[in-house]
């Protein structure tokens, strides 16, 4: 297509190295309610794994 794009991965220039890292076993994309099922779901199955639910924006945004 064009030459620029062929010559870097991505469009905005960053250091992946930088950016924090979160370690977890469960990783729930999705704050809905399947999202949060899922997360709940996960949590009791494995009392001792670590679960994240991540969302676009804060809890009281949601419809659920």
């Amino acid at each position: 297509m064009f030459a620029a794009f062929d010559q870097r991965r991505y469009l905005i220039p960053f250091r992946a190295t930088l950016l924090p890292q979160i370690f977890c076993e469960v990783l729930v994309v999705g704050g809905g309610v399947a999202g949060c099922t899922a997360a709940l779901s996960a949590s009791r199955e494995n009392a001792d794994a670590d679960v994240i639910l991540v969302h676009k924006r804060s809890p009281h945004d949601s419809n659920t």
